[in-house]
């Protein structure tokens, strides 16, 4: 199993970019137009019982990320404008 992957994403619109690092995976997308996105993640290359802790824009300055550990991996995620999120999973 490689090490990076391409996920999604279209030029100008957002990317989808998963690196491994031994066990955890790091998934990051990027919503790159002024209006909220809903973006597919197919993540089924990541095999196994997933701890997983979301971090995705809060649109709130002082309290800039909300935090999430969702019990399985997520199909989509909605995006901010010009916002983001990172989802870190590590086995059980």
């Amino acid at each position: 199993m490689g090490r990076d992957r391409y996920v999604s994403g279209y030029p100008g619109q957002s990317a989808v970019l998963a690196r491994r690092s031994g066990t955890t995976w790091y998934v990051a997308d990027i919503n790159g137009t002024d209006a909220p996105s809903t973006f597919s993640c197919d993540l089924s290359f990541i095999d196994g019982q997933q701890q997983i802790t979301l971090f995705a824009d809060s649109g709130n300055a002082s309290s800039p990320w909300q935090i999430t550990q969702p019990t399985q991996l997520p199909d989509t995620v909605t995006c901010r404008p010009r916002g983001g999120f990172v989802c870190v999973t590590r086995p059980l």
